[in-house]
């Protein structure tokens, strides 16, 4: 059995607390497979993805929308004007 497992949440729109603090990334994340996360699958909060080529897809997902988001993020300017 494996110590770690690939979850992400079921529903876009609903967030899932990690055990130890934050939030699950909407597009799944490695977690050890403990009850905690077993729970939250079992509640219907995540999903287990399986498929080596979901989870490819996945992290792919999340590496681009990562790389947007830092794109999309306004300079802080610290320059003023006098």
């Amino acid at each position: 059995m494996p110590d770690r497992i690939f979850i992400k949440p079921a529903k876009q729109a609903v967030n899932v607390r990690k055990l130890r603090g934050g939030l699950l990334n909407q597009h799944g994340e490695y977690v050890p497979r403990e009850v905690y996360y077993l729970k939250r699958i079992k509640d219907g909060d995540a999903i287990e993805l399986t498929s080596d080529a979901d989870i490819k897809k996945a992290l792919a997902k999340a590496k681009t929308d990562a790389k947007k988001a830092v794109a999309a993020k306004p300079t802080d300017s610290t320059d003023k004007e006098t």
